[in-house]
């Protein structure tokens, strides 16, 4: 099962208003209710802004994202009229060409599930570093956001989330939360997957240990395109917990080296 969610609000008043008086609000939830997880999904938590921004001061790439756009030919689709009328140029024609520029869009997919062993501390290291490289990336051109939460489903075997994110321009309140807290996925993704579908706590039935197997299961589903980054779930020993400035600078490598394969 599949469900798509607009912007974050809507994810947030609905999987808010799932409530279970049983539920904890201990460390493995980030010390938070799922009240108040909800609440924060709505109005947001940028205290941990300037940790990004001092990750970002260690970042030293500029990328370039391929598109395709219409370009002056000597052969093509379809010609300019009043070009060849004038004859002042052969390329009076137009066809698509891959190019890039700094107004290229940025996709990246990001799932915000964790491993049950994942402390909340380390759960904010990730998403401190994810927010820097979002920020970095947005800095040069617009990037479009979409959270996920990846988790096993009653109807067929998986419970997909997606979660479009306002990033045009980016809200940093909203998205800080839901990036850097344990208790975004624990107890608003999972309670609200347990609702749909039944979730039972385990991971999807085809996740198996995640990684590149995973994610080519789940690129077709989301529609994703080849150049769309896809961060998974976060597990312990993750790159973006363990080796933060390195772990974005990979990323933005993917994408120059993307550009020079496909010039």
């Amino acid at each position: 099962m599949l469900i798509r969610f607009d912007s974050l609000g809507d994810f947030a008043r609905r999987a808010g208003a799932v409530l279970s008086p049983s539920w904890s609000s201990g460390s493995w939830y980030g010390d938070i209710s799922h009240a108040r997880a909800g609440e924060l999904a709505l109005s947001g938590d940028d205290s941990l802004v300037p940790q990004a921004e001092t990750l970002l001061e260690q970042l030293d790439a500029a990328i370039d994202i391929t598109h395709s756009t219409w370009q002056p030919s000597v052969y093509g689709a379809y010609p300019i009229v009043p070009e060849f009328l004038a004859g002042a140029s052969p390329d009076y024609m137009r066809r698509r060409q891959v190019c890039s520029d700094d107004v290229s869009p940025i996709t990246i997919y990001v799932s915000t599930t964790c491993s049950a062993s994942l402390e909340a501390d380390a759960m904010l290291k990730r998403g401190v570093a994810i927010l820097a490289l979002v920020l970095k990336l947005q800095a040069m051109r617009p990037v479009k956001l979409i959270l996920l939460a990846e988790t096993h489903g009653r109807s067929n075997g998986e419970c997909l989330q997606a979660i479009e994110i306002n990033s045009q321009p980016l809200d940093l309140a909203t998205i800080c939360f839901a990036l850097t807290h344990v208790g975004f996925a624990r107890h608003l993704t999972y309670s609200l997957a347990r609702e749909l579908d039944g979730f039972n706590g385990s991971w999807p039935n085809q996740y198996g240990d995640g990684g590149a197997r995973w994610e080519a299961h789940i690129r077709p589903i989301l529609d994703m395109q080849p150049q769309d980054l896809y961060i998974g779930a976060a597990r312990s020993w993750d790159e973006a917990i363990t080796n933060p400035v390195p772990w974005v600078n990979a990323q933005i490598e993917h994408f120059r080296n993307l550009n020079e394969r496909e010039n």
